[in-house]
C-alpha cells in the first residue's frame, strides 16, 4: 500500500473559530460545538490521498489561503516538529537529506532519487512531496513569525500611527546639533531587517490601515503550553502536556483544557492554553499595498535633503516618481478621521511625491508573494524608504501607506517583490520520507517584473494574472491610471 502523508488526530481537542471567522471577528462561542473541516480543506486532502494511491503524476497545486485551517496548520507543526522517539533505521536511507532549491514536490522527488536514495522514495510520487513541501512552507513560516512592534520595540499604537503619517519619525526633521538624528531613532529596524526579515518569516500587519483586526495572544513554541493563569490567579507557571494532542492544539490555539502536577504549591492546578499567532493573512480587496511619500527628511540620497540640515533639510521632497491626482477621504476616514469629501491635486500642486507598492498571489498560500508579504512591507516602508532614503509624511487626507482601494489615485507607482531560497531538511522513519523542516531562509528584494516586460512599475505588476486575477486591468484602473485627468 502506497503511505498518506501523515496526519495528527484533533478530534479529541477543542477547535476555536477559524481563521477566516478569527479575522472577521465572529469567534465561535467555547460552548459551541466543534465545527467541520474546512470543505476545501477536506476535499484538497482526499484528492492528495486519491492521487498518491492512484500512482497520478502532476504538478503542484496551490493551496488557497482559505484552506489554511487550524486542521492544517496543526498538521503543518506536526510534520516540522522533531520526533526525538523514532530510533527506526534503514541502510539504503538517510536520517535525513537536506534539500537546496525551493520546495517543489517533482524537484524534490527527482533530485532525491538522482542522489542515489531510490529505495527512499520508490513508493512515493512527487505528489506526496508537494504535501510534505506545503506543509513544510506554512508550519515553519507559522512557527518564526514575528511582529513588527517585537522587530522595532514599539507599541501597537505606535506603528499605527506611523502609518498614518504620524509619530516623530514622520513629523521631525534632523537639526545640526544631532537632534532629531533619524539613522539613530531606527537603529532597532536596520539590526531587525539584518536578523530577522530576511532570514524568518514576518507577521502581516494588524492595523487598521490593512484591513486586520487584532491579534491572539502568542504562544512560546519552544514550551508546551504558555498561560499566566493558575486558578484563575497570575501565575508563571506552564502546564505539562497530557498528550501530544494537547501540545499541538495549544500551539494551535485550540485551548485544551487539562490538569497540570502542581502550580504556586498547589497540585492538579487547572491550566489553559493561550492562543498562538495566526498566520494573518494580507486582506486588502486588491490585493496591493502603496506607500506615497511627501517629504525627505534624510541627507546623501535620491531626495532634495541636503547638509547643512538647519538651512538644506527643512520641508525638502523625495525623488518624484508620480504625480497624486485625488484622494476620497471617505475611503480613508480611520486615519483622517473625517466624513467624506475628495481632495484634487491639480497640476503639480502637491509638489515632488514618490509612491511605492507591493501585491501577492491572493489563491497561492505557498507563494513567496503571499508567504513574504509582511517581510516586503517591512523592506518597502521601513527599512528601504524611511531609514535608508528617510521619506516620510503622508499625502493629506491619505494613510502614509495602506490598501491601495485606500490610497491617492496616482499616476504611477514604483514596485517591490520577494524573492526566497530555503534549504530544506527531509526527516526520514525507515524508507519513508515522513518529517520535514525548513533549515534555512534568505530573502531579497527586487524591481517587480510585469507584464510587457516592464520593471519596477505597480500597475505592470498588478495585471499579471497570478498577482491581479481575473479583470487586473479593471480594477487597477481607478488607483493607478498612467495620467491624471485635471493634470
Amino acid at each position: 500500500e502506497t503511505p498518506r502523508a501523515p496526519r495528527i488526530n484533533l478530534s479529541t481537542a477543542r477547535r476555536a473559530d477559524s481563521i477566516n471567522a478569527h479575522h472577521n471577528k465572529t469567534p465561535v462561542p467555547k460552548t459551541q460545538p466543534p465545527s467541520p473541516p474546512s470543505i476545501m480543506h477536506s476535499a484538497r486532502t482526499a484528492l492528495v490521498a486519491i492521487a498518491i494511491a492512484a500512482g497520478c503524476s502532476f504538478g503542484q497545486a496551490a493551496i488557497h489561503p482559505n484552506d489554511v485551517t487550524e486542521e492544517f496548520l496543526a498538521e503543518a507543526l506536526e510534520l516540522t516538529r522533531p520526533d526525538l522517539n523514532d530510533n527506526t533505521k534503514n541502510d539504503l536511507c538517510p536520517d535525513e537529506f537536506v534539500y537546496d532549491d525551493k520546495c517543489f514536490g517533482k524537484r524534490l522527488f527527482n533530485t532525491l532519487r538522482a542522489a542515489g536514495y531510490v529505495p527512499c522514495s520508490k513508493n512515493f510520487n512527487h505528489t506526496y512531496f508537494d504535501y510534505l513541501c506545503d506543509l513544510a512552507m506554512i508550519g515553519t513560516d507559522h512557527k518564526t513569525t514575528k511582529r513588527t512592534e517585537e522587530l522595532i520595540g514599539k507599541d501597537s499604537m505606535f506603528i499605527e500611527t506611523f502609518y498614518d503619517g504620524g509619530t516623530d519619525w514622520n513629523q521631525y526633521t534632523q537639526q545640526d546639533d544631532g537632534k532629531y538624528n533619524l539613522a539613530a531613532a531606527t537603529t532597532e529596524v536596520r539590526e531587525s531587517y539584518t536578523n530577522h526579515v530576511l532570514k524568518n518569516h514576518v507577521l502581516w500587519p494588524w492595523q487598521q490601515q490593512f484591513h486586520t483586526g487584532r491579534p491572539w495572544t502568542y504562544v512560546d513554541h519552544e514550551r508546551s503550553c504558555v498561560s499566566n493563569k493558575c486558578n484563575d490567579k497570575d501565575s508563571d507557571c506552564c502546564a505539562p502536556p497530557d498528550s501530544a494532542t494537547d501540545v499541538a492544539s495549544c500551539r494551535m490555539g485550540l485551548e485544551p483544557s487539562y490538569t497540570g502536577e502542581s502550580c504556586n504549591g498547589q497540585a492538579n492546578a487547572k491550566f489553559e492554553c493561550c492562543t498562538p499567532y495566526t498566520p494573518t493573512p494580507p486582506t486588502c480587496e486588491l490585493n496591493a499595498v502603496m506607500c506615497c511619500y511627501a517629504r525627505d527628511r534624510q541627507a546623501n540620497d535620491a531626495g532634495s535633503c541636503k547638509t547643512p540640515y538647519d538651512v538644506r533639510c527643512v520641508n525638502r521632497d523625495p525623488a518624484d516618481n508620480t504625480d497624486i491626482c485625488k484622494h476620497d477621504l471617505s475611503k480613508s476616514a480611520s486615519s483622517n478621521h473625517l466624513d467624506g469629501g475628495i481632495i484634487n491635486f491639480p497640476g503639480d500642486v502637491e509638489g515632488r511625491t514618490h509612491c511605492h507598492g507591493l501585491g501577492w498571489d491572493s489563491d497561492d498560500a505557498t507563494s513567496d508573494s503571499y508567504r513574504f508579504a509582511g517581510n516586503t512591507l517591512y523592506h518597502v516602508s521601513l527599512y528601504d524608504h524611511l531609514t535608508n532614503r528617510g521619506y516620510v509624511e503622508n499625502i493629506p487626507g491619505a494613510p502614509l501607506c495602506g490598501c491601495l482601494e485606500d490610497m491617492p489615485q496616482v499616476s504611477r507607482a514604483d514596485c517591490t517583490r520577494p524573492t526566497s531560497g530555503e534549504e530544506w531538511v527531509i526527516k526520514f522513519r525507515g524508507d519513508k520520507p515522513v518529517r520535514m523542516t525548513r533549515k534555512s531562509l534568505s530573502l531579497s528584494f527586487l524591481n517587480c517584473n510585469g507584464v510587457n516586460d516592464q520593471k519596477n512599475n505597480l500597475e505592470a505588476y498588478y495585471k499579471l494574472p497570478e498577482i491581479g486575477g481575473p479583470n487586473a486591468a479593471a480594477k487597477i484602473a481607478p488607483h493607478v491610471v498612467g495620467q491624471c485627468d485635471n493634470a
